[in-house]
């Protein structure tokens, strides 16, 4: 009983996730004000990226965000461009500001951005960035359980009265 209880309240329990790209990406956990350091995956010289996404993956990770209440709580970006050029340069910052009005109501309301033109003779683009996360471990399990259920569900009925892999004749 007292495991039972100890898995549900590690359920229930809001856990941060804070994302950190500066030179390199540094991911933290954070859970009950302790902080834990996480791997951020780097890969390996020889893999080559993958031209195909996983279009299955993709619709389970929105459908958890959709629905299991996973919150961004905090945003902020910072890029430094510049193409050699003053206009080009100008030209691009209105645009990396124009698309940020058109996205920013997707992300909190304290979100923060900046874009500082660099107008040198070579071209640059750095950026810092910053992300947190808040999301229940327990929400994301009943939402990913509820999506394999009807899923499997869907094949289980659509497979219904086949019988190795032949329609069942009717009567």
């Amino acid at each position: 009983m007292i495991v039972f209880a100890i898995i549900l309240l590690l359920c229930i329990i809001p856990l941060h996730l804070c994302l950190s790209l500066e030179p390199e990406l540094k991911i933290k956990l954070r859970w009950l004000g302790i902080s834990f350091p996480l791997p951020a995956g780097k890969k390996s010289q020889g893999e080559e990226p993958t031209s195909q996404p996983n279009w299955r993956k993709l619709k389970l990770f929105r459908k958890i965000y959709l629905e299991s209440k996973i919150k961004m709580t905090a945003f902020s970006l910072q890029l430094a461009v510049g193409t050699g050029d003053a206009a080009q340069t100008a030209r691009l910052a209105g645009l990396l500001w124009l698309l940020w009005g058109a996205i920013k109501p997707l992300f909190p309301r304290k979100a923060a951005f900046a874009v500082r033109p660099v107008f040198g003779p070579e071209p640059a683009l750095t950026g810092r960035g910053f992300c947190i996360f808040r999301l229940v471990p327990g929400y994301i399990i009943i939402v990913s359980a509820k999506y394999v259920f009807v899923n499997y569900w869907k094949d289980v009925v659509r497979n219904a009265g086949r019988r190795n892999g032949k329609k069942a004749a009717s009567d």
